[in-house]
């Protein structure tokens, strides 16, 4: 074997083996997009939360933070398409059951659980009354628990 076959044959051995580990090492897009969401409904519902309890903040911000998880949760099922999951995820990190696809009609009808309850939430919102507020805050975060508990997987 030439010193040009050996150079070809490692050359081949090198990028095989840096699409490997490239292909390990890559996230699943619909996976990252579904969390991003997720991290985004999380973060807006954190904030009203410490709004809720006395932090800073405004009746009107947890308008602006209700209509923008109304948002993500009209989404939510348009973001599980790919049926990636605990137990098929291989290197992709997700916590999404596989009882999202199996019972699909109960997920997708709580994201709809969770836009209504924050459509009513902001509503709620507008008013100004804190303790309202308080009360469907709590109703909109009932809906987050009825989802997680089944259709999540715990870290």
């Amino acid at each position: 074997m030439g010193v040009k076959s050996m150079r070809k044959g490692m050359f081949v051995v090198a990028a095989a083996a840096a699409a490997l580990f490239a292909g390990a090492a890559m996230a699943n897009p619909g996976v990252e997009a579904r969390q991003e969401l997720m991290k985004s409904i999380g973060g807006n519902t954190k904030a009203i939360g410490g709004i809720v309890k006395g932090g800073p903040g405004e009746a009107s911000e947890v308008a602006t933070r209700a209509a923008a998880i109304a948002a993500s949760a009209a989404m939510i099922g348009g973001k599980f398409g790919d049926q990636v999951h605990v137990e098929n995820a291989g290197d992709v990190k997700t916590t999404a059951s596989p009882a999202i696809w199996m019972k699909w009609d109960e997920f997708v009808k709580a994201g709809t659980d969770l836009e209504t309850a924050a459509k009513a939430l902001e509503t709620t919102a507008a008013g100004g009354d804190m303790a309202a507020i308080g009360a469907a805050f709590g109703a909109m975060t009932k809906t987050c628990g009825a989802c997680h508990t089944p259709f999540r997987v715990k870290k």
